[in-house]
């Protein structure tokens, strides 16, 4: 660029100059446009995951805290009720291999 006598006289080379520097600005401006799009989309897509568990996680524990006693109620008679068959179980079987060990003492 070349000055006189307070004013300013643009060279072809300096329009173009400062046009190929816009257009570098422009395509960088671009770039970084496109990868700020490409990250906001893995972010959405994530907060979009992440709300999903929580809703999830909160619909479970509530379903866990109102559950009905009653039928959680049965379900440890039941459970209880296994275990003591199983001890009798056991009992009956020892019972049973000290007898038969007896008759060949």
């Amino acid at each position: 660029m070349t000055q006189q006598a307070g004013t300013t006289n643009w060279e072809t080379a300096d329009i173009e100059a400062a046009i190929s520097a816009l257009d570098d600005a422009k395509s960088t401006l671009r770039a970084g446009a496109k990868t700020l799009s490409s990250q906001l989309s893995i972010v959405t897509n994530r907060q979009e995951f992440t709300d999903s568990m929580i809703s999830l996680l909160q619909e479970g524990a509530a379903d866990l805290v109102n559950a009905d006693t009653t039928e959680e109620g049965v379900k440890l008679t039941t459970l209880q009720t296994q275990q003591s068959l199983a001890v009798q179980a056991l009992s009956i079987a020892s019972t049973a291999q000290q007898a038969v060990l007896k008759l060949f003492s």
